[in-house]
């Protein structure tokens, strides 16, 4: 039996505007920041995504390589930060009735001081409104190359922040009331 190689696919002018425009079905109000050319700077690239973000636009994506990991590493970072803060507040609580003393103290003073660093840093900047979107979407529409781009979709308002701020701070305010009753008292 013999293998015969797989056929490569050739493909018309039509075919590429179709599929490097495809993004336009999934998202018809995108933003897409790409290179204009190969000259252009990731600087550049950078200041018309600030662009972009001041307009408030609903999805963004970009196709640049180090952009897009860079913005996505910092994303990261912050729900990493956030996500380790409410950790820690909330072991406080569950540890407080078992063990008295300071590690419940430790615990929630420093799940305050994470949440009160992530508010400081990623809380205030234009990036907060954005959350990354699966690329699910896109593989399974063009699957025929690898597409190295990360879509930003802007987040709805929820109480999260405050359903974790509330945490935290609820854990600082049992361990500071189990502080005075142990030690002032």
């Amino acid at each position: 039996m013999i293998l015969s190689k797989p056929k490569k696919k050739n493909y018309n002018l039509k075919d590429l505007i179709y599929l490097r425009n495809s993004w336009r079905r999934w998202y018809p109000y995108a933003t897409l920041i790409q290179r204009e050319s190969e000259s252009e700077s990731v600087d550049s690239l950078a200041e018309r995504l600030e662009k972009s973000m001041d307009c408030h636009d609903p999805v963004i994506i970009i196709r640049c390589f180090q952009l897009g990991e860079l913005i996505s590493a910092w994303i990261n970072f912050g729900y990493t930060v956030r996500d380790f803060a409410s950790f820690l507040s909330l072991s406080s609580l569950v540890v407080t009735p078992f063990r008295k003393g300071r590690i419940p103290q430790a615990l929630a003073a420093s799940g305050f001081v994470l949440q009160v660093m992530h508010g400081c840093i990623w809380g205030r900047e234009r990036l907060s409104n954005y959350s990354i979107l699966p690329k699910s979407k896109f593989q399974v529409q063009e699957n025929s190359r690898a597409i190295h781009e990360v879509i930003l979709a802007r987040k709805p308002s929820t109480g999260n922040f405050i359903l974790r701020t509330a945490a935290t701070l609820c854990a600082v305010g049992v361990c500071t009331y189990l502080f005075y009753k142990d030690y002032v008292s």
